[in-house]
């Protein structure tokens, strides 16, 4: 669908952004997953491993690339997941006190 291609091409354009931020700095650079995904944990892991597999199909390392993920349950959930698989998370988009 249109809505995809653009999801798509817009996912490559923050990749390539990052890949020319990564060439200046010497530590990881941060990649968020779409806030849309909060509450979906197989969505949340599916979006950041998409996004890391954009990083190393150019060459640059999981290792340099942190995953902004919500911080609802669904996403603590995810971000368990993704960390035992090596992707790094960061844990952001409070939505209220309880979490």
């Amino acid at each position: 669908s249109t809505e995809k291609i653009i999801e798509l091409a817009a996912d490559k354009l923050l990749i390539n952004f990052g890949s020319e931020i990564l060439k200046i700095i010497p530590s990881c650079i941060s990649v968020e997953v779409d806030a849309k995904f909060s509450f979906d944990i197989e969505a949340t892991i599916a979006k950041a491993r998409h996004l890391i597999s954009l990083y190393e199909e150019i060459g640059i390392d999981k290792s340099r690339v942190m995953v902004k993920i919500a911080s609802t349950w669904e996403g603590i959930q995810a971000a368990k997941i993704l960390e035992n698989e090596g992707i790094q998370c960061n844990m952001t988009l409070l939505f209220s006190f309880t979490q």
